[in-house]
């Protein structure tokens, strides 16, 4: 649907005009769409919402009936949320009481972005935090990648050292998909391991190759961020193989980038000697 339309559903679920001028603002008011969008929905036990810039494995792997049964939301990341869908789930978000977080009045008249379909803390604290503070039942757990956009390697955020042993173990690493699933390779203590994963989140990173591998059942993601199609599973030999050549991928990237700083940084110095010499 266009936008105009999204917005005149949303602004139906509320007594008060909204603030809702840019497409973004739509992040805050994930939460709403169960009841929103219900004429969608109304056939289903869950709604989700996700974010565009994401692969996906096996969901079921993770999402299996034991667990849905269990909460009333599935992760509480602002990238892929699932909620019961009920009357009063999907009222959470206006229903619970905000334990000293943000006000979803608040939240919902203002143009402001506020991260409020997330833990949020930054701003007060957002639903996740506030369904955590009210005893909701929450599978809070990390089944995904989340990819530190910050390097050209691919760091995996809050996992520590749980993936690499030293930096160029960390250039080594890339994600396999095939018709079973998500896997992430990488190499440890000279070990050549991969773990299974529901789907990887490449946040803000820009990702090269997706038309060639549109409609595989297998591909490879490398860094920095490039999808390359392969016509079979990959067997032990051929990751490392792929691993050796992200290493020295990586290092010639950063090389190049490190070289482009310096020569930029000696046009600044000689632009400024020529200004202060006039």
């Amino acid at each position: 649907m266009v936008f105009a339309e999204a917005k005149e559903l949303l602004q139906a679920q509320f007594e008060f005009p909204i603030g809702l001028s840019k497409p973004y603002k739509l992040c805050d008011y994930k939460p709403v769409y169960g009841a929103a969008f219900s004429r969608w929905v109304s056939n289903y036990d869950y709604w989700g919402h996700c974010d565009i810039d994401l692969i996906w494995g096996n969901i079921r792997t993770f999402f299996t009936d034991e667990l849905l049964e269990k909460y009333d939301r599935i992760l509480n990341q602002g990238h892929c949320s699932v909620y019961r869908n009920c009357e009063k789930v999907n009222r959470y978000y206006r229903t619970l009481d905000s334990m000293g977080c943000m006000d979803w009045r608040t939240v919902y008249s203002s143009e402001r972005h506020f991260s409020f379909d997330e833990y949020a803390e930054h701003n007060g604290g957002g639903l996740s935090l506030i369904m955590e503070k009210n005893n909701v039942p929450i599978y809070a757990e990390w089944p995904f990648a989340n990819i530190e956009f910050r390097n050209q390697y691919f760091q995996l955020t809050l996992t520590n050292d749980k993936y690499f042993s030293c930096e160029e173990d960390l250039m080594g690493c890339f994600f396999e998909r095939n018709r079973d699933g998500l896997y992430f390779w990488y190499r440890k203590d000279g070990n050549c391991l991969k773990e299974e994963f529901m789907y990887v989140h490449f946040s803000k990173r820009v990702i090269k190759g997706a038309d060639r591998c549109a409609g595989s059942e297998y591909y490879i993601l490398v860094p920095p961020g490039l999808l390359m199609m392969k016509m079979e599973p990959i067997a032990l030999d051929t990751a490392e193989r792929i691993m050796k050549d992200n290493i020295a991928r990586v290092k010639r990237i950063s090389y190049n980038n490190e070289r482009k700083t310096v020569q930029f940084a000696k046009r600044v110095v000689r632009r400024v000697k020529r200004m202060m010499q006039q």
